[in-house]
């Protein structure tokens, strides 16, 4: 073949290379990007999740793929992301990491891993929680990430709603919502962190300068189809904790949705309880959540202990 058909030959498959890429929506960049990854990337953010408790530790086996994890009412995909079942006129709501690179399951978790850096997860309840995660691994990670949401596969509408962030279809009606951002590092310290939003994306910002690595952030959805969960945060947790006097202290602590499901004589039958797992959460530098099923009436509310 002639130089000048050889250059022709290469021109013709260099276009026909980057036109596929750009009919996938997919940056040549961004292909190659996705290409770099490795299981060693996947392994590490999986490994730091595991090391915070999320979910269990990683396999030895080094392939990636495996049948996704998920029930009718959670599930996982590469291309969808974590898409869960909510009780909301039945609403179908979708979380993943606004990113072009491929996930790919492994041990149940869904897993985005950008760089060696830092990575992305997300899981269902069968491995933890209905949740995306960020996991960073250096200095060199950045400070700001993003997850798109949509809800019948069209962009949510969200709002700021105190710490939380409220979610809602494109007609305006509410969905779900997002509990308070937290992130950890891996000695159990709390680092500052915080949402913005635009559009339908949700953006969590951490602070993770002079943190000990791995550091892990979450938004959690506080609703699925069965049950919804309203995390208090570490501050609201300790003034449950501190104070015995049941149903003041947890509509004064913040967590007041309780009152609005029971009412106040209610919250004082289970204020004991509530108040002892309190105790039980700050002592192992963890949360207290209200916990109630979507079915019952009065609401049967009780409390959980989670990652915060």
């Amino acid at each position: 073949m002639g130089t000048k058909r050889k250059h022709l030959f290469r021109s013709i498959v260099v276009s026909v290379l980057v036109t596929a890429a750009s009919l996938a929506g997919i940056p040549a960049e961004a292909s190659a990007a996705a290409q770099s990854e490795s299981p060693e990337d996947a392994t590490s953010v999986l490994s730091a999740l595991a090391q915070h408790g999320l979910v269990a530790a990683p396999r030895a086996s080094q392939h990636l793929q495996s049948p996704p994890k998920g029930s009718a009412l959670s599930s996982l995909d590469s291309t969808g992301g974590l898409r869960v079942k909510t009780r909301a006129r039945a609403a179908l709501l979708q979380l993943r990491p606004a990113t072009r690179t491929q996930g790919v399951i492994r041990d149940g978790v869904l897993v985005f891993p950008e760089s060696p850096s830092y990575g992305y997860a997300l899981t269902t309840r069968d491995v933890g929680a209905d949740a995306g995660y960020v996991v960073i691994n250096n200095a060199s990670a950045p400070t700001s990430y993003s997850f798109e949401v949509l809800v019948d596969g069209l962009p949510a509408r969200l709002q700021l709603d105190g710490e939380r962030v409220r979610i809602a279809d494109s007609n305006g009606e509410f969905v779900n919502s997002i509990n308070p951002a937290w992130a950890v590092d891996a000695e159990r310290r709390s680092i500052p962190t915080s949402y913005s939003v635009h559009g339908n994306t949700l953006t969590q910002h951490v602070d993770h300068a002079g943190a000990a690595y791995p550091v892990v952030a979450d938004p959690g959805l506080s609703c699925d189809w069965l049950f919804c969960t309203y995390m208090c945060t570490r501050s609201q947790t300790s003034f449950i904790a501190d104070y015995g006097s049941v149903g003041a202290a947890l509509v004064s602590a913040g967590c007041g949705a309780i009152a609005a499901w029971v009412g106040g004589a209610l919250c004082a039958a289970y204020g004991a309880w509530v108040v002892g797992a309190a105790n039980d959460a700050r002592n192992q530098g963890r949360c207290l959540g209200l916990r109630h099923f979507n079915y019952s009436s009065p609401a049967y509310i009780w409390p959980v202990i989670e990652n915060c």
